[in-house]
């Protein structure tokens, strides 16, 4: 991410009077308007996780839920369990929208399905998203069909990034080190867009502590980070935004499994595939 990038959004925020910097460091609970695009931003304040999980976790959490054991080896690769500390930085409270993901289309045609979908090695980038535009075009619907670099594309448009790996989850957990990203920690109906069927507006259940909505379910969403090991850390190249290789996702899907909607399960896929991937956007600290 450029300075140049940051220096844009806070100019705007300050121009439109939403944000100046003698005002003093934000608070947890603050909220802006990017008027890039109109999203809400929320402060996230900066502090120190466990990131991942560990065997006994899992296995505590299976024998819970009833899980098929079946899905316990895709959350192998959550270990170990580690202390991360992040510091504060504001996230787009909602998961980008149709409507926000067609102005940034309209404003860079470059980026546009017809105009990059050749470039793209599995070619599918255009076919989702002639299907997602028939399927849904209500403009509060997460943008679901959306490759890692129109991702990249679209936050260094709106002023930010792509959230890092650490940052997504440490959101997630609502600095409660909750288990899922929902309003209480815990998972249902109730609480997150799951179990099949199709997304839903953004919004549509209650935010988690930190005020973040769709943190479980809903669309998987891209992270900057490239899929390494743990520990995580931010300095060994996988932070790297030129780097070759697969990219995170989080959040699970409204088509995935329950235990994918966890705040620790990862995933990971190459930048050029888009089946019900959306994203967020966030803005480092420094920056409104």
């Amino acid at each position: 991410m450029k300075v140049t990038s940051h220096a844009v959004l806070a100019l705007a925020l300050s121009a439109c009077g939403l944000w100046a910097e003698e005002e003093g460091a934000p608070k947890p609970g603050d909220k802006q308007v990017n008027p890039k695009d109109g999203a809400e931003l929320v402060w996230i304040p900066g502090g120190e996780f466990q990131m991942g999980s560990d065997p006994a976790e899992r296995d505590r959490l299976w024998a819970k839920t009833g899980w098929d054991a079946y899905w316990k080896k895709y959350a192998a690769d959550e270990s170990p369990k580690h202390g991360v500390k992040v510091a504060g930085f504001w996230m787009y409270a909602k998961e980008v929208t149709n409507g926000q993901y067609r102005k940034f289309l309209a404003a860079n045609p470059q980026w546009t399905p017809e105009r990059i979908d050749s470039k793209l090695h599995d070619g599918d980038y255009l076919e989702h998203w002639k299907e997602q535009s028939r399927a849904s075009k209500d403009e509060s619907y997460p943008v679901a069909n959306v490759p890692w670099y129109a991702a990249k594309a679209y936050a260094e448009w709106a002023g930010g990034r792509l959230p890092t790996e650490a940052e997504w989850e440490y959101a997630a957990r609502g600095g409660k080190q909750f288990e899922y990203g929902t309003a209480t920690g815990e998972i249902s109906d109730q609480l997150a867009n799951s179990g099949g069927g199709g997304t839903k507006p953004v919004g549509s259940y209650r935010p988690n502590p930190f005020g973040l909505y769709d943190l479980a379910g809903n669309v998987w969403e891209w992270c900057s980070s490239l899929y390494k090991e743990y520990p995580y850390r931010a300095n060994d190249g996988r932070e790297d935004p030129n780097g070759s290789g697969s990219r995170v996702l989080r959040g699970g899907s409204v088509g995935g499994s329950v235990s994918g909607l966890r705040a620790a399960y990862r995933v990971s896929d190459v930048p050029s595939l888009c089946s019900l991937r959306g994203f967020r956007v966030v803005v480092p600290a420094g920056v409104p």
